[in-house]
């Protein structure tokens, strides 16, 4: 029971206990009176009665028993008696009361008691005494108005009672009101969704002198509150910080950017996909880093980095970023433009400051970054965007250039938009290794310029995923992963045991491209020798194994080994991409190369840049001193088709047989 409840029950019962001794004391008091009033009438009749009785008129006897029935006929006597001196006739009257209603009931007779005494007078004639008078006067009225009374009194009681209630309802409601208004709302006051309110600054004054200690203790416990309050928002800024930021560049961290890209995404995602393009940069090689330099200066190039490159998103004040650090060796830009121009010149001009802080390493060269770039808003969800990431980071790892990986599309791989991850990537191309899930794609390729023609066929390799009913996925998408899981080389043996098969059976030449990581295996070479060594001289004369440009140049030793093995078996090498990477120049004269292939971007610009001739004539000149022939794909138009078939360049004629073909 609540302590306000005890003290109103207290108060209750003395006021009750009040009441009942009020009952108690006005009905003794009322009895008392009325039995004194009794006592008065009985005695002024008992007088009156003897001195008319003692009238010389009177005295005989027919006259006194008149005055005697009359007196008793008024009803308000209960019994007159008059004894005789002289004679023994005793004239008695007296009421009946088993022949009278009750007035009262008998426990209210029996609790409330009247002593109506008779009252005796002397009746005499001159001097001589002849008897005496008893009168009793009827008690019976006394005991009905007593009980009127206690009716009267009991209703005024109950009544009483009943306001008492009801103030004391009204009290209660008052009171805890009050208590609120000055306690309660103080209390409420102090902290407010964990925000301080003006009750904090200054204290109320109460209304009640009684609740000032109260008041007091509540300021007090105030400035308590605010003290910790301080403390414990200072320490929760501090662990926001840690929490969400990276304690050696101070950039935001991946918690930070995967919360923030997700709030972005939920909050557009009733309207709108998200307008943005993420940039992802890892470099390469921090291990080769942390080998060349000490762990504080490694720390403080990280912090370098980081600075340089805010410096270059402020150059850019149209195009909000978040910029933040995903772990070790990645680097996460949030560019919130819908611009895909915009987000490209940005990323180029990140690329260029990273660019210029490359570090070099013990082993020789310098440390590389890797850039991957996508659309956001071609995406649903965090998962995948950052799925989507991670392929195309996979991508510019193992596409040999140092540009941008740009994805301007989702990857429609497996049917979704979502890159499968990396454990998805094991299994699907362990299975496909295990199962002879991968084949081959052959596309018919005829090159020409005036004084002859080439016609061959280029492979692209395929993954079957049996699980998805035999979905196929090319090379360009799953290579990447197959690279990073140290699955490339086992896939490229696979390729080259396919073509041999393929080579078997038909008469053609067969292109069939090596990936970087396989060439860099060291068992790689010598299972391709076994191989080539194991197959007939004529199937091994028609297959020419390319690889790209930025190979030659990264692993020069390897490659130039892996070129003479394969030549010395009788099969050919070529070499792609050499536009994108010129330097691959300076190593052509110490591999065996058949051919050489440009294409892309170089060729699309060769008509209108000098540079781009420049280097051709570069190209050719060496080339003819080497007695390599020259491949050009993807010519844009006849004017630059022209320009280089002057200078003896085949040119591709597009013609595709695309049906793919399984290994045989």
């Amino acid at each position: 029971m609540s302590l306000l409840k005890q003290l109103l029950l207290s108060v209750t019962l003395v006021v009750a206990g009040i009441l009942a001794g009020t009952l108690f004391v006005s009905l003794d008091t009322a009895r008392q009176y009325l039995n004194d009033e009794l006592q008065a009438q009985s005695r002024n009749a008992a007088s009156t009665l003897a001195l008319l009785m003692s009238q010389p008129g009177n005295q005989d006897r027919a006259t006194r028993e008149l005055l005697v029935t009359a007196l008793f006929d008024s009803g308000q006597f209960e019994q007159i008696v008059f004894t005789p001196t002289a004679e023994n006739d005793v004239f008695r009257l007296e009421l009946d009361r088993a022949a009278q209603p009750k007035a009262v009931p008998d426990w209210f007779s029996g609790l409330v008691t009247l002593n109506a005494k008779a009252q005796v007078r002397e009746v005499t004639d001159g001097w001589q005494r002849i008897g005496t008078i008893s009168v009793m006067a009827d008690d019976q009225y006394a005991l009905q108005s007593l009980w009127n009374s206690v009716f009267r009194l009991l209703f005024i009681v109950i009544g009483v009672g009943v306001i008492w209630a009801l103030f004391a309802i009204i009290l209660v409601r008052w009171f805890r009101r009050a208590l609120k208004r000055e306690i309660t709302t103080q209390l409420e006051a102090i902290s407010v969704n964990g925000q301080s309110t003006p009750m904090l600054t200054e204290a109320a004054e109460s209304n009640f002198s009684e609740l000032h200690d109260v008041s007091d203790a509540i300021g007090q416990a105030r400035e308590r509150i605010k003290a910790t309050q301080a403390e414990l928002d200072s320490r929760i800024e501090s662990l926001e910080l840690e929490l969400n930021r990276d304690p050696v560049t101070g950039l935001a961290n991946r918690k930070y950017f995967v919360n923030d890209l997700r709030r972005r995404m939920e909050k557009q995602a009733r309207d709108a996909a998200v307008e943005g393009h993420i940039l992802l940069f890892r470099q390469r090689d921090l291990a080769a880093i942390n080998r060349a330099l000490s762990r504080v200066q490694v720390d403080e190039w990280l912090k370098t980095v980081g600075e340089r490159v805010l410096a270059a998103v402020k150059q850019f004040p149209d195009i909000p970023c978040v910029l933040a650090r995903l772990n070790g060796s990645d680097f996460v830009l949030l560019m919130l433009t819908p611009s895909s121009l915009d987000a490209i010149r940005l990323a180029q001009h990140v690329r260029k400051t990273l660019t210029q802080l490359q570090v070099t390493l013990r082993e020789g060269g310098v440390s590389r970054w890797a850039y991957a770039l996508i659309d956001a808003g071609q995406y649903g969800d965090v998962s995948t965007v950052l799925s989507a990431l991670d392929h195309a980071l996979m991508r510019a790892e193992s596409s040999g250039h140092k540009d941008i990986e740009y994805v301007a599309q989702p990857m429609q791989v497996l049917e979704s938009k979502a890159a499968p991850s990396e454990t998805e990537w094991s299994e699907l191309i362990g299975h496909a290794l295990e199962h002879d899930g991968l084949v081959l794609s052959y596309t018919h390729r005829h090159y020409h310029n005036e004084l002859g023609e080439i016609k061959r066929y280029e492979a692209l390799l395929i993954l079957l995923d049996q699980s998805r009913e035999g979905t196929a996925i090319p090379g360009f998408l799953f290579m990447p992963a197959a690279q990073r899981l140290g699955y490339s080389s086992q896939c490229d043996l696979k390729a080259i045991q396919l073509a041999l098969a393929w080579l078997t059976d038909n008469p053609e030449e067969l292109v069939l491209r090596v990936s970087l990581a396989s060439l860099l295996h060291g068992k790689f070479t010598p299972t391709v020798v076994s191989l080539l060594h194991a197959a007939p001289a004529n199937v091994v004369s028609r297959l020419c194994l390319e690889v790209d440009a930025f190979a030659l140049v990264s692993g020069s030793a390897e490659v130039q080994a892996f070129c003479r093995d394969v030549v010395a078996c009788g099969a050919k090498v070529g070499l792609r991409n050499l536009g994108n990477q010129p330097e691959a120049l300076i190593y052509l004269h110490q591999a065996p190369f058949s051919y050489l292939k440009i294409g892309g971007d170089f060729v699309a610009g060769v008509l209108g840049s000098p540079g781009s001739q420049n280097l051709l004539g570069a190209v050719i000149q060496t080339a003819r001193k080497l007695k390599i022939s020259v491949l050009a794909d993807d010519v844009p138009d006849q004017g630059t088709a022209n320009l280089l078939m002057r200078q003896g360049i085949y040119l591709e004629r597009s013609e595709q047989d695309a049906k793919p073909e399984s290994s045989v």
